[in-house]
């Protein structure tokens, strides 16, 4: 009578097969660009929407006041009349900010070119214990990717923002949510 030869898991097919997909998909993962935050840190003073915050130091700007307020760049944010959406996306970035940073320090990236908008607030991207706000609100369905963006200040993180989008819309997160849609854009609802 022959007896069967078992091998050990790693040496049959399907074991070398799983081990070298394995391998691969830790490989690619390791591919992918990791952001690193190269900013100055501040304290956040107070949100004013999903998309707008101010600090407690002036920003290194040249501006005639000490500019304090930020715009997240790269995001559009639903606006506060836009109920439920806009709250909703203020409280969510209120939440981050309170969960995620130690004492409410943040690192405030400026991108190069950073001057302030029509409402005195500088676009940057905002960074705690490494991750970054603008990702995380669109990742969890708060605010949409500007992925259509003209000039450098959206551009830097645009492919983050992109998969962070891709993400909230497959699994219905938040402005995304099959039951609950927001039927027009932030820009949209604004121009109405």
């Amino acid at each position: 009578m022959r007896r069967s030869r078992v091998l050990p898991y790693w040496l049959n097919w399907r074991g070398v097969l799983c081990s070298v997909l394995i391998i691969c998909t830790i490989g690619l993962w390791g591919c992918q660009p990791q952001a690193t935050p190269s900013g100055f840190l501040t304290k956040v003073d107070q949100v004013y929407s999903g998309q707008s915050l101010s600090v407690l130091d002036p920003l290194p700007v040249d501006a005639e006041d000490k500019v304090y307020k930020i715009r997240l760049a790269g995001i559009d944010a639903p606006d506060l009349k836009q109920a439920p959406w806009g709250e909703v996306a203020k409280a969510a970035l209120w939440t981050w900010v309170n969960d995620s940073c130690r004492d409410r320090t943040l690192s405030i990236e400026l991108p190069s070119q950073a001057t302030p908008d029509a409402y005195g607030r500088v676009w940057a991207y905002v960074w705690c214990d490494g991750q970054l706000a603008n990702e995380q609100l669109v990742f969890n369905g708060h605010a949409i990717a500007q992925l259509d963006a003209i000039d450098d200040r959206n551009l830097t993180y645009q492919a983050q923002l992109s998969r962070a989008q891709d993400h909230a819309r497959l699994a219905g997160l938040g402005i995304w949510n099959p039951a609950q849609p927001m039927r027009s854009t932030p820009a949209e609802f604004r121009q109405q």
